[in-house]
């Protein structure tokens, strides 16, 4: 942004700072950008490589999210070295780089940068992983999206904003109790049920953390069958707690309790 000085033939530049000194600080604790190039190929040629093009989406998305066509503009008042930038490359960001680099992500190894982050964040910041809590939420999708080729089944399901005209993912993520950072998280297709994520998810946690000494907090869905016979089996404890009332189930099946499942006609290869 530029103005006139009260000094003839001067003009005056402006720049926003807002929160992004801020978000920069951590991003370089982080090291958010070191390890996206770690993991992610790399285009010599781009004049803004893609980590710095994602950590600009994380500034964005943190301070005033918007589509991407319109992030040039969100740039346009920011100052650049508060962004990690350097002035020849603020011209460069533009919908096409961010889609690219975007895509680069995703079909590089993305989810090892998330495992190597959240390692450093428990390193860096001494994050007491003792309680996880964990749920899962809806991302809704407008339009055809015909040339969908994700994994991931772009369909219908229970959705969480109210909007069953809308096609979906689910999105899990476990976050720490003590300042509720992310530490592992996992995209399903849309109609999938919570009540079948917790035994993966804790097998996850477990890989990630070292440990099995750790309580994982969810809701209801935790306490089906399902994820009571897969998941007891690998901890020492396993309580349900629904108001005030707590159940503890064993960690190994009694004899009882093996003749109640095939009641049930639960399937032995879950158990066994």
């Amino acid at each position: 942004m530029t103005q006139p000085s009260w000094r003839p033939g001067a003009l005056l530049r402006k720049f926003v700072l807002g929160a992004h000194p801020i978000i920069e600080h951590y991003l370089q604790q982080l090291r958010i950008g070191e390890v996206i190039a770690t993991y992610i190929p790399q285009d010599q040629r781009v004049k803004l490589p893609i980590e710095r093009t994602l950590c600009l989406l994380i500034h964005n998305s943190l301070t005033a999210p918007m589509p991407m066509y319109a992030l040039a503009d969100w740039l346009a008042p920011l100052d650049e070295p508060c962004l990690g930038l350097e002035p020849a490359q603020a011209g460069c960001l533009h919908d096409d780089r961010v889609g690219q680099a975007l895509e680069r992500f995703y079909h590089g190894r993305h989810k090892d940068v998330f495992f190597h982050l959240a390692l450093r964040a428990i390193k860096t910041f001494g994050l007491e992983c003792a309680q996880i809590h964990q749920d899962t939420t809806t991302v809704s999708f407008s339009g055809q999206y015909a040339g969908w080729r994700a994994p991931e089944e772009l369909t219908h399901g229970h959705n969480k904003d109210h909007r069953p005209d809308l096609k979906q993912l689910v999105v899990g993520l476990s976050v720490t109790a003590d300042r509720a950072v992310p530490l592992v998280y996992q995209v399903y297709p849309g109609h999938q049920t919570d009540d079948r994520l917790h035994p993966e998810n804790h097998q996850r946690l477990r890989r990630l953390l070292q440990r099995a000494d750790f309580i994982s907090v969810a809701d209801c869905k935790l306490a089906t069958l399902f994820d009571i016979v897969r998941v007891f089996r690998q901890v020492e404890r396993y309580e349900v707690v629904e108001g005030e009332r707590v159940t503890l189930f064993p960690a190994k099946l009694n004899r009882l309790q093996h003749q109640l499942l095939e009641l049930l006609e639960v399937p032995a290869s879950l158990y066994q």
